[in-house]
């Protein structure tokens, strides 16, 4: 398997794709077949939009190049730091990726200082009561050190109140 996946892996570099991803910066060659294999979804976007497009282009133009790229790297099997949680999950999701949301999931580990506005605001956005009560347990370990947050005053009590009310309903 290892050498299945290298070659798959050796395929993004490959300037021999049948297809490409257009994001609002960049245009990024992919290959139908990856595509086709790893996440269907994106070839319907394909086909729906074939009848207006002549060439084979995917159109993610409200998505960042960056999240997108991961995206696709993380198709030819790549599994590297992914940088935006939010972006990534959304991707993820729209695409019904869902060894991707797990890996976001995964590489968010434990909520902490330098992750918890991202917990929290994925947690709110895809209603993940797991990762709700996580920012919940957090922040009773961390109370005394909220001026620490670079975040406003409303939005950290908006957080704490919802990830306190989940946890409540659900012990």
């Amino acid at each position: 398997p290892l050498a299945l996946v290298t070659a798959i892996q050796d395929l993004y570099q490959s300037l021999d794709t049948d297809c490409e991803i257009s994001t609002k910066d960049a245009s990024l060659p992919v290959h139908k077949f990856i595509l086709s294999a790893r996440c269907p979804e994106i070839l319907k976007d394909l086909g729906r939009k074939c009848e207006d497009n002549l060439e084979d282009t995917i159109r993610m133009e409200n998505h960042s190049s960056k999240s997108v790229e991961q995206m696709i790297k993380f198709l030819y099997g790549f599994h590297e730091t992914l940088e935006d949680s939010l972006e990534i999950y959304d991707l993820a999701m729209r695409y019904q990726i869902s060894d991707l949301k797990e890996e976001v999931m995964r590489q968010l580990g434990e909520v902490t200082r330098e992750n918890f506005i991202v917990a929290v605001k994925l947690a709110e956005k895809e209603n993940i009561v797991d990762l709700t009560k996580k920012c919940a347990q957090f922040l009773l370990e961390e109370k005394d050190q909220e001026s620490n947050y670079h975040c406003d005053s409303e939005f950290l009590t908006k957080s704490i109140s919802t990830s306190l009310s989940i946890t409540d309903e659900n012990d």
